[in-house]
């Protein structure tokens, strides 16, 4: 999640010294810097793109921000319509922005490769990945409200997509559309030949569990591989954009709107063409509830909530693509991007909001069996429930910012970097 973009902090903090050092050495007498060659096109420095705040995107954390809301209303609103409104944009969202992350965290191919740069870039978010899924697994065996915990898929998808991030900037979208048609066929071929291949353990266990592992990567609602590919795109994204022009968030918001009114229009059609599955209307797809799925196919030539089909994950991630967007413009303004700080420094840490939430989740779930909160009043519910949780948590994470250095980037974020520069250092 947010803790990926750390690794390109260190980078251009070390960018920064160097250009110090050679200023100083020419007001010194020494020699001049070499003058960088002329721009032909997308830029080769270490990617910087749009607004940022002390080396990091204000745009891209405001839309970790909004994807954690959309996160906290969906477990607490449940098939509510303040949850079926969002669809299933905050989850694949999540999935985009790993992708976003990776493109600051790992050199791109076109910048010149610092001695084992690349590698150490990687190799840390491996690292981060391993205390990502540590931090599911342990999610799954505390209470936790019965929240379906997706930071094992999300660390699975940190640690591919940062290998991907290696490759050249051409071969991303062909990679990302190969994945968005092909996994999808896999995974119901899968579900629906091999069934007893998919187990319902959580927790520590479910580390060593080739079943629980096969949910995890190919199963409805969160399946590993499938987000994959949406990742790549958001890699590609902020690889081949810059967030801070205003032409290029128009072609960003224009390949989303391609691709969510193409997805949208041609699930329409297969579905008038070989006829709709049993339960297809939309209140039903915006549930996300499909329990014919590995007994006709036709579900995956449509587009749903948590649909695990092409047209539906490429819906889903136009629609991301132009919220990218559509968040990038507002903060091209310094006032918006100024009222939106505070939003940004809780999106900045995500994974400790999400954490912390869960737990919350997990505190009610023990008030509600218990019927009461343990000064005798009722459970909060609703937007009670939302009001409160936001009421907590954002203020303790605002609070948890002024702390000095990494620390204040967040509890989880801090030790994921600290265990990552540890084991993998620098060469």
């Amino acid at each position: 999640m947010s803790e990926i973009v750390a690794a390109n902090q260190d980078a251009a903090a070390t960018v920064d010294q160097s250009a110090t050092a050679a200023r100083s050495g020419e007001a010194a007498g020494g020699p001049a810097p070499a003058k960088p060659p002329a721009r032909t096109g997308p830029s080769t420095a270490p990617l910087r793109p749009g607004p940022t705040h002390a080396q990091r995107n204000v745009a891209v954390d405001v839309l970790r921000g909004l994807a954690l809301v959309g996160i906290m209303m969906n477990h607490i609103f449940g098939a509510e319509l303040p949850s079926l409104v969002w669809w299933d944009v905050h989850a694949v969202g999540f999935a985009l922005l790993i992708g976003a992350g990776a493109a600051f965290a790992v050199p791109s191919a076109r910048v010149p490769d610092r001695p084992g740069a690349r590698r150490t870039a990687v190799l840390r978010a491996f690292v981060r990945a391993i205390v990502l899924g540590a931090a599911g697994f342990l999610l799954e065996v505390l209470p936790n409200g019965g929240v379906a915990v997706i930071l094992v898929r999300l660390a699975v998808i940190t640690a591919l997509v940062a290998v991907v991030a290696v490759l050249p900037r051409w071969t991303m979208p062909p990679l990302a559309a190969l994945l968005l048609l092909v996994t999808p066929q896999v995974a119901w071929w899968l579900q629906a030949n091999a069934p007893q291949a998919f187990a319902t353990t959580t927790g520590w266990s479910s580390a060593l569990d080739a079943g629980a592992w096969m949910r995890m990567l190919w199963a409805p609602y969160h399946p590993a591989l499938l987000w994959l590919g949406v990742a790549v795109v958001g890699l590609w994204v902020l690889r081949r954009f810059d967030l801070a022009r205003p032409w290029h968030l128009v072609a960003i918001a224009g390949i989303g709107a391609v691709m969510a009114t193409s997805a949208w229009a041609f699930g329409q059609w297969a579905w008038e063409r070989w006829g709709a599955p049993e339960g297809a209307d939309l209140r039903i797809l915006a549930i996300g509830d499909f329990p014919t799925l590995t007994t006709d196919r036709r579900w995956l030539l449509g587009v749903g909530a948590y649909l695990p089909s092409t047209p539906s994950l490429v819906f889903s991630t136009g629609l991301v693509l132009m919220a990218l967007a559509l968040v990038s413009a507002l903060c091209l303004a310094a006032p918006v991007r100024l009222a939106l700080k505070p939003l940004a420094i809780v999106g900045a840490m995500t994974l400790s909001g999400y954490f912390c939430h869960v737990l919350l989740e997990g505190q009610w779930g023990l008030w509600t069996v218990a019927g009461q909160t343990p000064w005798g009043a009722p459970v909060p519910t609703g937007w009670a429930d939302l009001g409160l949780q936001v009421a907590v948590l954002f203020p303790a994470l605002l609070l948890w910012h002024l702390l000095p250095g990494r620390l204040g980037k967040g509890p989880l974020e801090w030790l994921s970097r600290v265990v990552a520069s540890t084991v993998v250092r620098s060469r």
